[in-house]
């Protein structure tokens, strides 16, 4: 049966877990640490924030930094949720989907690419003085290729697993992995799971098997795709098999009487 919580609506669950900060308290904001990407897709940061309830603003706008949260620093401006210019970098790539006014400060990248890689800070404006930049921030990684996590050693005979780690975090795009050189491996098993650590979802296609001797060099690739893309990517490894360990210190059994 599915948990209740996975059943929720994503904001209800985002309220629940804000710093009590966010509901009327001092300025926070709740964000993910780190979030990543595939180079040419997009990422969703989602973001919410609060403010001194007393101030009682009758408008809230804001903004996304790259980089800095001080606008003293002249750091390039990601998306705003009204009119105004931009970093080139971002033009075309970034908006903001939240709702400042009711405290949503989510933000879109999209066609990522290595610059984009980096730290984001959002600023609140409620009019006036009423101005504050979170050090909250969410450090954006985007990646080339899946990544991979290698048993340190492969003994034949013994079952081992590979996995392969895929972002998951754009809405509009849903990662398809396979993996491509199994057909002659024994006692195959495949499965994936989705994780979200802490708003950094993932899917993780996982491989067991039980390698060969012959098995060793034979290469194996999670590969990636995306349907009614042309977006494509693969990471590779050639097995390394270790024969399975002598028993050097035992004596053979005795024959006969």
């Amino acid at each position: 049966m599915r948990p209740v919580a996975a059943a929720l609506p994503t904001a209800l669950l985002l309220l629940v877990a804000l710093p009590p900060g966010t509901r009327g308290g001092p300025w926070a904001a709740w964000m993910p640490p780190e979030v990543a990407g595939l180079s040419g897709t997009c990422v969703a940061i989602t973001c919410r924030f609060g403010y001194p309830e007393e101030l009682r603003p009758a408008t809230v706008h804001g903004l996304w930094y790259f980089g800095s949260p001080y606008p003293k620093n002249y750091p390039p401006v990601v998306a705003r949720s009204r009119g105004g210019v931009v970093h080139e970098s971002f033009t075309g790539r970034a908006s903001l989907t939240g709702d400042p006014f009711a405290r949503d400060c989510s933000l879109l990248l999209g066609n990522l690419s290595p610059e984009l890689a980096g730290k984001y800070y959002f600023r609140g404006d409620l009019g006036g003085y009423n101005q504050y930049s979170f050090s909250e921030h969410a450090v954006l990684r985007v990646l080339e290729e899946p990544e991979l996590e290698i048993p340190p050693e492969m003994v034949a005979g013994t079952e081992v697993e590979l996995r392969c780690r895929v972002p998951d975090n754009c809405p509009h795009l849903r990662p398809q992995i396979e993996w491509e050189g199994t057909e002659e491996l024994p006692e195959i098993s495949q499965k994936e799971t989705r994780q979200d650590q802490a708003g950094d979802a993932s899917i993780l296609a996982s491989l067991k098997f039980r390698p060969r001797r012959e098995d060793g060099g034979r290469r194996l690739a999670c590969k990636v795709a995306f349907a009614n893309t042309s977006l494509a990517f693969q990471a590779s490894l050639a097995l390394d098999v270790q024969c399975e360990p002598l028993n050097w210190g035992k004596k053979p059994p005795k024959k006969g009487p």
